[in-house]
């Protein structure tokens, strides 16, 4: 009854004591209540022949016989019980599988099926790997495991949660390991761990991995808030990480990471408050004198003004210091246009010559903030966009209103907004 890779071990039936009889109860309980049409199958083969095998965590009994059964010399002690199924772990060295009904290793046919699996209660049809005995045409136990994830991608993706492909690329995305991210996500340590090896998570733990899997910058702002819950040394390394990834996405033909660049090399103490309002001024006036948004990118109304989140995020290490990353700039504004590089370099001598705090103000005072910020009081944090047609028609009517004809009369209006705060 042996394969050369999988111990069977057989137990009658009717020598085991009755807690441990039921077959599935025991392979419910054990999987978070999921049993596949395949393990159901062979509990009933296995009832049958009056036998149980202990070589899976869903379809076995799951105890420990050799502490019951260990001075019982009809009954082999077990060495190890698998904890997966399927796959290699269930075929012989010749790529066989054991069929019950022939009762012996045999060759197999692999084909796809629609079965149906309860999960959680709720039933749902997907196409199964399905491997069938070439003799009798019976079903072996050969993709067990391959067929719950297929069943359980199928519920995921029902219910809308995280696939498990992506929990586990955020480690490696993040440079992080599994358990201090739980603990910086404030969950239980193995928590995560058991999302990682397949366990489904809450709709509200599957929608926080989703956020943190498209958004660098939402991560980077959890590592900033809790990085006292993780090592310094994990710290550095995941913040490294993902500082790399928001550069990643806002770099090579991105304007914004361009006008982000020139102006970082034509200011060397701007802050990075500063900084985001010079990008919504140069965002404004490139579409009042130009008709057209230098940057494809939203802006946020943040409780100190407009924000373009993943430049923020890039640049928060430096807090409310000025941004110093000299040896890094190697820019050439070749990439503008002439109409382009006119309206930001006014926009850097007119308006990002203030603090950030004085620029701050400034976007008070403005109905696109305003607006966007609709009832908020103003020290509520959030993430509203401030949406590009407020922007246009309101750059629009500034200009209109002081009368500006170039880029050069973007002066009067930084005078006249300072002379109101």
């Amino acid at each position: 009854m042996n394969s050369a890779k999988t111990k069977i071990i057989q137990v009658q039936l009717n020598e085991m004591p009755n807690q441990h009889r039921n077959n599935e109860r025991s392979a419910a309980v054990h999987h978070g209540g999921v049993c596949t049409p395949q393990h159901q199958k062979s509990i009933k083969r296995y009832k049958k022949t009056k036998m149980v095998l202990t070589t899976c965590i869903i379809c076995a009994i799951l105890v420990s016989l050799r502490d019951e059964y260990g001075k019982n010399p009809k009954l082999p002690a077990i060495v190890s019980v698998s904890h997966i199924i399927g796959g290699a772990d269930m075929l012989t060295k010749d790529n066989k599988s054991f069929c019950y009904e022939c009762l012996e290793d045999v060759e197999f046919n692999t084909n796809r099926e629609e079965q149906q699996a309860s999960i959680k209660g709720e039933k749902y049809l997907y196409m199964a790997m399905v491997a069938r005995c070439k003799h009798c045409n019976e079903e072996l136990d050969v993709y067990n495991d391959e067929n719950l994830k297929l069943a359980y991608d199928v519920y995921r993706e029902s219910h809308g949660l995280i696939s498990q492909e992506k929990i586990r690329e955020i480690p490696e995305m993040y440079n992080i390991g599994k358990r201090p991210l739980s603990l910086l996500l404030e969950w239980g340590e193995l928590t995560y761990t058991r999302y990682y090896d397949g366990y489904i998570p809450s709709k509200e733990y599957a929608d926080k991995l989703e956020r943190i899997y498209n958004e660098p910058a939402y991560y980077l702002s959890i590592l900033e808030n809790k990085k006292d819950l993780i090592k310094p040394a994990a710290y550095k390394k995941s913040w490294t990480a993902a500082q790399k990834l928001l550069s990643d996405m806002v770099s090579g033909d991105s304007k914004l990471y361009n006008v982000v660049q020139y102006i970082l090399s034509e200011c060397n103490d701007i802050t990075n408050l500063a900084l985001q309002k010079s990008l919504y001024y140069v965002q404004g006036f490139m579409k009042a004198f130009n008709d057209v948004f230098i940057f494809e990118e939203d802006c946020e109304a943040w409780v100190h003004g407009p924000v373009y989140k993943e430049i923020y995020q890039r640049f928060s290490n430096f807090g409310y210091g000025a941004i110093n990353e000299d040896n890094e700039i190697k820019f050439d504004s070749s990439c503008f246009s002439t109409e382009e590089k006119l309206v930001i370099d006014r926009v850097i001598r007119h308006l990002a010559c203030y603090s950030g705090k004085v620029l701050e103000l400034f976007t008070h005072l403005e109905e696109p903030w305003i607006k966007a910020r609709g009832n908020l009081p103003r020290n509520i944090n959030s993430n509203r966009i401030i949406e590009k047609d407020l922007i246009a028609d309101y750059f629009k009517a500034v200009c209109k209103k002081f009368n500006m004809l170039s880029p050069a009369d973007i002066k009067s209006y930084s005078v006249e907004m300072f002379s109101r705060i």
